[in-house]
């Protein structure tokens, strides 16, 4: 990973430690487009949260304000 999308991580692992029982898990679109495809994103980065298998919520491009970022990982728990 790299540029926007390194930085994204770094931040979302910061703020995902507070929350140990979300996981979290990075596809490169690079290594697989067939992915990308399938799962319709046209912009990168793109982040979407599951709970139980299913779709919660999804933003695109980086945020970085903690209140928005806490708001979407509580919607997994």
């Amino acid at each position: 990973m790299r540029g926007k999308a390194a930085t994204l991580i770094s931040y979302l692992v910061r703020i995902g430690a507070k929350h140990p029982t979300v996981y979290m898990a990075w596809v490169s679109t690079d290594d697989h487009p067939e992915l990308a495809e399938e799962w319709g994103f046209t912009a990168i980065p793109a982040t979407v949260a599951y709970k139980n298998g299913t779709k919660v919520d999804y933003f695109v491009g980086p945020q970085y304000l903690d209140e928005q970022v806490e708001e979407f990982i509580k919607k997994t728990l």
